[in-house]
């Protein structure tokens, strides 16, 4: 179950982009994530269908770190059980935590799509 307190995204994150470079720098950010996510959570799904625990804790590990770049911590603490789990072979909770970290993707894609500055 996830933990409810942590926010869906963090806006201090991409402040913080922001600061160093802009809002050329955050749409950049964005743009990144919400092209390169989805495919890694693909990637991710198929692998855990197919029993490929290592294609698995590969694709929640970029995805964590994905997660991190732009503050959204729900997505990203997702990704780290389902890391966790297929390192130590759970299949069950692989299963689980990939339903969430669906979940997650697809909120985090929302929000980001409405913060995301317009050039």
């Amino acid at each position: 179950m996830m933990d409810e307190a942590l926010p869906t995204l963090d806006p201090k994150a991409l402040d913080m982009v922001r600061n160093v470079g802009g809002d050329a720098l955050v749409k950049r950010l964005i743009d990144t994530f919400l092209e390169a996510a989805p495919p890694r959570v693909d990637t991710l799904v198929t692998a855990a269908a197919g029993g490929d625990m290592d294609g698995v804790a590969m694709s929640a590990h970029s995805l964590k770190s994905m997660a991190g770049n732009v503050g959204a911590h729900r997505l990203q603490a997702a990704a780290v059980a389902v890391e966790a789990a297929a390192r130590s072979g759970d299949v069950e909770a692989v299963m689980a935590g990939t339903d969430e970290l669906v979940e997650q993707l697809h909120r985090v894609q929302r929000e980001l799509s409405e913060v995301l500055p317009s050039q």
